[in-house]
C-alpha cells in the first residue's frame, strides 16, 4: 500500500484527489500547555492560576499540521483542483495517516509553486496547513450494551462516550473508571429510548427526545 493510499483527507485517499505526498511529508507541531502563574507583590512566591479541566489537566494550545503535497496534470485540471481545495478553506476537516488517530481542525491550502510547466502539462507543489485541535481523535468504537456491560477504550485522554439504548428497567447506571465518573437515572419508563452525550461541550441526556436530568449522585 502506498503512502498516497493511506494518507486521507476527510476520509478520502489523496490519490483519489489527484494529489501526491512530497518531501518533507507530514509534520505535526509539538503540544504546548496553556499555563499561568501570578506573582504575589513583595514576594518571590508564584501562585498557580492555571485553568484546568475536570481531570486536572491544563488546556493545550492548538497544533499545526502541515503536509507537503504536489499534483501533476494539465493546466485545466490543476486549476480545477485549486478551486476544489479552496472551497475547503476554513472548513472543519480531518487528516489521517493509515490507522493512526486523525487530526481535526480548520484547513487551508497555501504556497502553490510550479515545479515545471511543459506545453499543457505542469507539476505544482503546495501545502495543506491545518489549525488542529490539540488532541488526535481515535476511531469511533460501537459496543452493543445489554444488562451489565463492561468494555475498555484505550487512549491517553478521557473518552467522551455517546450512549443510545432502549431502557429495560426503571433505572440506568453508567460508570467509567478512567476518570471515576458516574451517571445514573431513575424513574424511567421501560421501553423508552435514552440517548446520552457525555462530551463537556454538548453534554445532554434525552428520553424519547425530551431532556432528562440525572440523579444527584451523578458526577458527569
Amino acid at each position: 500500500m502506498t503512502y498516497e493510499n493511506i494518507l486521507k483527507i476527510n476520509g478520502v485517499p489523496i490519490d483519489e484527489l489527484g494529489v501526491q505526498i512530497s518531501n518533507p511529508g507530514m509534520r505535526v507541531s509539538a503540544p504546548e500547555a496553556i499555563t499561568k502563574f501570578q506573582r504575589v507583590p513583595g514576594s518571590t512566591t508564584l501562585i498557580d492560576t492555571t485553568l484546568r479541566d475536570e481531570d486536572g489537566n491544563a488546556p493545550l494550545k492548538e497544533r499545526t499540521v502541515t503536509i507537503s503535497l504536489c499534483t501533476i496534470g494539465c493546466i485545466e485540471d490543476i486549476a480545477n483542483l485549486q478551486r476544489k481545495l479552496a472551497a475547503l478553506t476554513g472548513s472543519v476537516s480531518t487528516v489521517q495517516y493509515a490507522y493512526e488517530p486523525c487530526w481535526q481542525g480548520f484547513v487551508q491550502f497555501k504556497n502553490w509553486k510550479p515545479i515545471y510547466v511543459y506545453n499543457n502539462t505542469a507539476k505544482y507543489s503546495f501545502d495543506l496547513i491545518m489549525t488542529a485541535s490539540p488532541l488526535a481523535y481515535g476511531d469511533t468504537r460501537v459496543v452493543a450494551v445489554g444488562g451489565e456491560t463492561d468494555f475498555t477504550v484505550e487512549g491517553d485522554r478521557p473518552c467522551w462516550a455517546k450512549f443510545d439504548l432502549k431502557v429495560s428497567d426503571t433505572s440506568v447506571l453508567i460508570a467509567t473508571t478512567g476518570s471515576v465518573k458516574m451517571l445514573s437515572f431513575t424513574n424511567l419508563v421501560k421501553g423508552a429510548h435514552l440517548k446520552v452525550d457525555t462530551a463537556p461541550q454538548t453534554r445532554v441526556a434525552r428520553l424519547n427526545g425530551n431532556i432528562v436530568v440525572p440523579t444527584l449522585q451523578s458526577d458527569f
